[in-house]
């Protein structure tokens, strides 16, 4: 193959890839989220970790080598004569050692694995709300544009006038402010939405296009039965607390354990040259006087740190029940505020009324300003609040339990 149909097949090759890059699509909120929980970064640290964790619960479990000792002993004044010992002496941990062990590194697992969880519903929260970002931007867009559009087709007529009065050069260089001030903020937005589309086809691990369908629908504002209590079982960070408590009780245990000494116990052979037999057997047997440490600092520190952890496992635990009633509060008067807040529907309403004034040109200029200001800014305003809305109901099926296990 020449060096040209090499680059011919290279192209070709590229152009495909292209394609089927582009063609791969995201189109629904779910779609996004599904992925998102399988695929992101963090999450697939996560699991290495899980992984690790465990290999440190089977590296616990192990005892210790036995030690081979070989000695041997020459007469110098008969070169030809000597005698030989043979020790094996195995360790044995007294005072549940490895067993502490094996606990602190299984604590250490559960720890692990309640950590990944409550990044992982932290992370489905945070791309809900940009899901819901992503709708919002999407809504606002058309509203710029709209302005936008309605502001330069009164500039325009302003322009092609051959005198301005002196209100009329007011409203011109109004416009123009006006005008650039939007170009300016959709420009923002449209930089927004591709960085949150970007990073939303990122952590959804397959790098396919994020449609603009695949923004969350807008909250329903119905009645929904929202959890009202903590499931302490399934409540990740309240289990964080709980494993970092479990934790401190192992680790004092195995401080408790290092107050023993360890026994060593092998059987020993003595070999003499002279007829390459065993002379004499024995058994050895060796530990360590307890006279002067008992590892008492140790257990010292441990029982503190267990103290500390007890009073912040309690401490959490209430203010666990405070941060769930602060979200149920502040859901409670976003959807309260949302139901009084004109919907989508019946805003676009109204806008076509309001619009089709403006475009028979019976309304002042300062009018049409403010009044596509006003509907941005009303826009923005109920947007923030369902945010908010979804914010807050997102972080009470954090505390209990049921993040991963949610859709939109």
């Amino acid at each position: 193959m020449s060096f040209y149909q090499g680059m011919k097949v290279l192209i070709l090759l590229s152009v495909a890839t292209s394609i089927s890059a582009n063609s791969c699509q995201l189109k629904s909120a779910n779609q996004v989220l599904n992925l998102v929980k399988k695929n992101h970064p963090k999450i697939l640290k996560n699991q290495k970790k899980l992984e690790m964790s465990r290999a440190d619960i089977e590296g616990a479990d192990v005892f210790k080598n036995p030690e081979l000792e070989l000695e041997g002993v020459s007469n110098l004044k008969e070169s030809s004569s000597y005698e030989g010992a043979i020790r094996l002496t195995q360790t044995f941990e007294l005072g549940g050692k490895r067993m502490a062990r094996v606990d602190k590194a299984r604590r250490e697992y559960q720890l692990t694995q309640s950590l990944g969880s409550l990044e992982s519903e932290n992370i489905v929260i945070e791309t809900v709300k940009s899901l819901y970002r992503l709708r919002h931007m999407n809504e606002l867009i058309p509203l710029y544009l709209e302005s936008i559009d309605a502001f330069q087709r009164i500039h325009k007529k302003l322009v092609n006038r051959t005198s301005l009065s002196a209100e009329q050069q007011v409203e011109k260089e109004t416009l123009e402010l006006a005008i650039n001030d939007y170009q300016l903020k959709l420009a923002n937005i449209r930089v927004d939405r591709t960085y949150l589309k970007n990073h939303l086809s990122f952590f959804a691990g397959n790098n396919c296009d994020v449609t603009d369908s695949a923004s969350a629908r807008e909250l329903d504002l119905r009645a929904q039965s929202v959890p009202t209590s903590i499931n302490q079982a399934s409540f990740s960070k309240l289990q964080v607390a709980k494993d970092y408590l479990n934790i401190q009780r192992a680790k004092l245990k195995v401080a408790e354990g290092e107050a023993y000494s360890d026994l060593r116990f092998g059987p020993v052979f003595e070999i003499d040259k002279d007829d390459e037999t065993v002379k004499r057997a024995g058994v050895s047997l060796s530990f360590d006087l307890p006279l002067f440490n008992r590892n008492k600092a140790g257990k010292a520190r441990a029982q503190a740190e267990l103290s500390a952890a007890q009073i912040h496992f309690k401490k959490f635990e209430q203010e666990a029940k405070l941060d769930l009633f602060s979200w149920q509060t502040q859901y409670q008067k976003y959807i309260q505020s949302l139901k009084r807040m004109d919907g989508k529907a019946k805003l676009d309403k109204k806008h076509k009324k309001v619009e089709a004034l403006f475009k028979r040109g019976i309304i002042s200029t300062s009018l049409v300003i403010e009044s596509h200001r006003q509907l941005i800014e009303y826009s923005s305003t109920r947007n923030s609040f369902e945010l908010g809305a979804v914010e807050a109901l997102w972080n009470i099926y954090h505390h209990n339990g049921e993040v991963l296990a949610k859709e939109l």
